[in-house]
């Protein structure tokens, strides 16, 4: 899930990254991507970013740049992707997320006038800690789930120095909703439906987008072989 997005003070508005949360152990995170919607409010230009066919486990944050040294240095840490085509991030451009190539979250709206409510402008916006919206992969934009702090960054060389603790980036903090239990609460979403081929020699699965896809799908395939053979 989307967690943060920043457009920082540096020059050329950098660090320009966004910030994600597992929520549920994903077995292969190739199936996401992320997005974004042009400054200028013209829409949705499509998933721009893949990430790499890796296990992510619940719990993990991961952080994706425009580019690394300037990141590093603001930040403190180094980033996990760096892809500037999904963000390149003046502060006015919506971020999408997207899993097998459908938009399953939202930060901002795709198209909308000038001055948006939710710019992060030289500043930040982060997804408040207990929220609903997210865990059950839900695309509509709800400014009320995050925390907006356009401007917030002026003038700071590094996210440390900030001026006030509350305006500094709050990278890595988003907590999930009280009794939030990725080990019960992943399980509760069907993966995929199954097949056997009427002479039993195949079994022809097709996922549905959903947290823990893969783990379920391979378990529901096993059940299926037990079943048929």
């Amino acid at each position: 899930m989307l967690t943060g997005v920043i457009s920082g003070p540096l020059d050329s508005s950098l660090p320009q990254a966004i910030e994600l949360f597992a929520t549920c152990t994903i077995y292969d995170l190739s199936a996401h991507g992320l997005g974004r919607a042009n400054t200028g409010g013209s829409g949705s230009s499509g998933q721009s970013f893949t990430f790499p066919s890796d296990t992510v486990a619940a719990g993990t944050y991961l952080w994706v740049s425009s580019e690394s040294d300037e990141f590093s240095a603001f930040m403190g840490f180094e980033p996990s992707f760096v892809n500037p085509a999904a963000t390149i991030l003046s502060g006015t451009e919506a971020v999408e997320l997207y899993m097998e190539g459908h938009v399953i979250e939202r930060y901002g709206e795709p198209t909308y006038g000038s001055s948006p409510s939710w710019s992060f402008v030289n500043g930040w916006a982060y997804r408040n800690s207990n929220g609903t919206v997210g865990l059950g992969g839900d695309q509509a934009f709800d400014m009320n789930e995050w925390t907006v702090n356009a401007g917030s960054l002026a003038g700071a060389s590094t996210n440390a120095a900030v001026a006030s603790s509350d305006d500094a980036f709050p990278a890595g903090t988003y907590a999930p909703r009280s009794g939030w239990n990725p080990m019960k609460d992943c399980d509760v979403v069907t993966p995929c439906t199954c097949s056997v081929s009427t002479d039993h020699t195949a079994i022809n699965c097709s996922t549905v987008p959903g947290a823990g896809a893969g783990k379920h799908c391979h378990q529901h395939i096993v059940h299926m072989l037990v079943y048929a053979f």
